[in-house]
């Protein structure tokens, strides 16, 4: 990569998903979400020769019944485009951060069980990088609940042309609203979401290296 000064361009390059949003070009060429053709989100920053690594998810992990209540309610005749478009932006968005965390995991794992005399004479030098996960204690998509009407009236008849409403399409909503109202909200819930974690986010930044490697998940 080049070094290069960060602007609301870089902002606005990075929130464009194809599609939905056109692309923003920078130094004459088209840039639109990295996301979408980035399969291992944390690999910049292990190639760039990160120690430690905090990931930020957006993915709200929910209990097993939470997600069985979730699943009767549904009635399979009774789902829309607008549904069906957020489980799609789940799968590109989120899933390849959960399965190169859950990767950098089993690998940290099988080194902490290695000599340092057999890690010396692996070829790739590969070394454990403690890897913290912060995720949202709410629901991204239940939180965009009620911001269709804070859309431009045409992005609001488009959506609803394709099933979204204030019950339904919320996961699709929160990856295009960039409304006050939700964003404030977002920005609320990360703040207050980290600081309920402070002691282990320092502990994780600042402390011992070999305690870092063993975190668990918060």
């Amino acid at each position: 990569g080049i070094r290069t000064p960060l602007s609301v361009e870089h902002v606005m390059a990075s929130s464009a998903i194809p599609v939905f949003f056109p692309p923003v070009k920078l130094e004459g060429a088209p840039y639109g979400d990295g996301c979408i053709r980035l399969t291992s989100p944390v690999s910049p920053a292990i190639h760039l020769g990160s120690d430690r690594i905090i990931a930020v998810g957006v993915r709200y992990l929910r209990s097993h019944t939470q997600t069985i209540e979730i699943n009767q309610t549904v009635k399979r005749d009774d789902l829309t485009i607008a549904e069906i478009g957020g489980v799609l932006l789940n799968a590109v968005f989120l899933d390849s951060l959960e399965t190169d965390i859950e990767r950098m995991e089993r690998i940290n794992s099988t080194l902490s069980h290695l000599t340092p005399e057999v890690l010396a004479k692996m070829p790739n030098q590969l070394k454990q990088i403690p890897i913290l996960t912060l995720r949202p204690s709410q629901d991204l998509g239940q939180l965009a609940r009620g911001t269709l009407k804070e859309f431009p009236t045409l992005i609001r008849f488009l959506l609803k042309r394709v099933g979204a409403k204030e019950d339904k399409g919320w996961d699709l909503l929160s990856y295009l609203a960039f409304e006050k109202g939700y964003t404030t909200q977002l920005i609320n819930l990360g703040y207050d979401d980290t600081i309920r974690k402070k002691e282990a986010v320092l502990e994780f930044m600042f402390g011992d290296p070999d305690r870092a490697a063993h975190m668990p998940k918060i």
